[in-house]
């Protein structure tokens, strides 16, 4: 079984990887985890109408209303560029 720390760690390397392979080809690589994760502490609920909800069912995951605040701050970052 892997620790949540492990598999967080692994993500990261994927994300830095990625990112690595899009300025090789000079791709903008916009990182769903930087979206959640500032510096250490990431965003795991999210209140939308006075209820609190997960933005995620596990570590790869998103829950709908997880993956409709990620969707809404990735366009204001693609409408950025």
């Amino acid at each position: 079984m892997t620790s949540i720390h492990a598999s967080q760690r692994n993500i990261r390397e994927t994300d830095e990887l990625l990112k690595d392979i899009a300025v090789r080809f000079g791709v903008q690589f916009l990182q769903p985890l930087s979206i959640f994760c500032k510096q250490d502490k990431c965003t795991v609920t999210l209140q939308i109408n006075d209820i609190t909800v997960p933005v995620a069912w596990d570590d790869s995951h998103l829950t709908l209303e997880g993956a409709m605040y990620l969707s809404a701050e990735l366009n204001k970052l693609i409408k950025i560029y």
